[in-house]
């Protein structure tokens, strides 16, 4: 049964950096081995200190939440995906007695030369959306205004064929009922 990832990142890092690297720490660790969950969550959040992982191991689900620094200093990607590494150890049904004084699980260990690789891939913030302000924000509210404008007159147009058409159909209907009338009354008197 193949592992299924989700992943949740409620920082300002961006997610499929992040998603890269946990992946590949975790290919590793789990080396094709079929035990552990089918189903991995992994929460990505802000916290003031280091780096920290913590993990909910169920049957067919394993949560793994990730607390990132949410300062602008870099992160420590070899260390993040140590840390990784050892969640999917966690998950893989390792103890934490196995996995003390492994480099690949333990961060005490020298963990770089084990994450070597993470080098090669970039972690950066989200880019800062900015919101339009003074002459910029004016002119998109104009804008907005505009279409409004456009959709309430393309409204008015049609509201005004709209009673145009049923105008018609009454003068019609109230010409025809004349005629009508005029020729039962003309058919009544030559009866009689």
């Amino acid at each position: 049964m193949k592992r299924t990832w989700k992943f949740n990142n409620k920082t300002n890092w961006q997610s499929a950096q992040i998603r890269a690297i946990v992946r590949r720490a975790a290919k590793q660790t789990w080396n094709d081995v079929k035990n552990g969950p089918v189903k991995v969550i992994v929460e990505v959040c802000n916290t003031r200190s280091d780096i920290s992982v913590s993990v909910i191991k169920d049957f067919l689900t394993g949560v793994i939440t990730l607390k990132l620094p949410e300062d602008d200093d870099p992160i420590d990607k070899a260390k993040l995906a140590c840390h990784a590494s050892w969640a999917c150890g966690y998950l893989r049904g390792l103890t934490v007695r196995d996995m003390k004084g492994l480099a690949r699980y333990d961060e005490r260990c020298d963990y770089k030369t084990c994450y070597a690789w993470t080098e090669e891939y970039a972690l950066a913030k989200k880019p800062v959306k900015t919101k339009p302000t003074g002459a910029g924000l004016a002119f998109k509210k104009a804008e907005e205004a505009q279409e409004k404008v456009n959709q309430w007159e393309t409204k008015v147009k049609k509201a005004t064929t709209m009673l145009k058409k049923w105008k018609r159909r009454l003068k019609y209907h109230e010409s025809r009922g004349l005629k009508l009338q005029q020729e039962w009354a003309r058919k009544l008197q030559e009866r009689s």
